[in-house]
């Protein structure tokens, strides 16, 4: 381990000891980033479906380069894949979410902001849209902020316990968003069926 920069623990004496009063809570915030799709294919009937790599907490952004004044969009986010590409939609996979959002497009390019968020890895859109690129998916990720010089880091040679740690700290940055969340998806459900 480096110990630069450690400072010694206090020693408070043997128990029981006088009441402890140094404690500085951190208080942290949602912080925004935005990711962006590792891969995007377009399935047989021209839906296109992007794949963010992991779900992510986010309200999902699309570019369309050439809208149609009325085509009616259902945009349909999800953490699986069915076998032939498409999105599962089961209420086992989705925590009993609706997590579609209805769009209708005007004409020219344009685009589609998600007005809430949701756990998600895929975002598909279907063949209506028109053709769609890697470069047309977005997402505004929420996350707690890391306070500057605060993040944590480990390294060992144990590769199963260096990914224990990263499962930690990305439960630890994108699940406690001013309180612990489970999933933005099952938290949220109840009040957007």
């Amino acid at each position: 381990y480096d110990t630069d920069g450690w400072e010694p623990v206090i020693d408070l004496g043997a128990h029981p000891t006088e009441t402890f009063y140094n404690l500085q809570p951190e208080v942290g915030h949602v912080a925004e980033s935005i990711a962006r799709p590792i891969s995007v294919h377009t399935l047989d009937d021209g839906t296109t479906v992007a794949d963010f790599g992991k779900v992510i907490p986010a309200s999902v952004i699309i570019h369309f380069p050439n809208g149609v004044a009325g085509t009616r969009l259902t945009i349909q986010e999800g953490y699986e894949l069915n076998d032939d590409g498409t999105i599962n939609t089961s209420i086992q996979s989705t925590q009993h979410t609706n997590m579609t959002y209805v769009y209708v497009m005007k004409d020219g390019p344009q685009t589609y902001e998600a007005w809430s968020y949701l756990g998600f890895r895929y975002v598909s859109v279907p063949a209506e849209a028109g053709p769609l690129t890697q470069d047309s998916f977005e997402a505004t990720v929420f996350h707690a902020e890391v306070v500057s010089g605060r993040a944590s880091s480990l390294d060992t040679s144990d590769e199963m316990l260096n990914r224990v740690f990263e499962l930690m700290q990305r439960s630890a940055l994108y699940s406690t968003q001013n309180q612990f969340v489970d999933t933005p998806t099952r938290e949220k459900g109840q009040f957007l069926v």
